[in-house]
């Protein structure tokens, strides 16, 4: 039998997951955020969804927790990714580059973006670790 991709229910999708009111990126909380980044697992909103799309599948793809389907494997996966926000903001951002908001432009939502998810510059490295894109 072939596995099926399914839609499931946006709460079943997210589980009980603390961070599904807000924009992961913008931390806009009215945009009720229902578009994953994948790897990462983070909610974001239909503006910074948009950001994530130029910039490319290898860097972040985006899917509608609404709208798309979704393989059972990655549907199991999702709720357990809850952390990877944490993860990528480990290190406080410098004050040249504050998190955007609701309110920012998009050039400034995606300058964030691009720091956070390409560059990686708010990850916390231990000694050894390649910096990103030098892997």
């Amino acid at each position: 039998c072939p596995r099926q991709a399914v839609r499931p229910a946006r709460a079943l999708l997210l589980g009980s997951r603390a961070d599904t009111s807000a924009c992961a990126d913008c931390g806009d909380d009215s945009a009720d955020p229902t578009w994953a980044v994948l790897p990462y697992g983070t909610l974001v909103c239909i503006e910074c969804c948009g950001i994530h799309r130029s910039l490319g599948v290898h860097i972040s793809k985006v899917r509608s927790v609404a709208l798309d389907s979704w393989s059972p494997a990655m549907a199991a996966l999702l709720p357990a990714l809850g952390g990877a926000n944490e993860l990528l903001l480990a290190l406080p951002p410098p004050s040249s580059l504050p998190p955007p908001t609701a309110a920012s432009s998009r050039s400034e939502r995606e300058r964030w973006i691009r720091a956070k998810y390409e560059e990686r510059r708010f990850v916390e490295r231990r000694e050894g670790d390649a910096p990103s894109g030098s892997e």
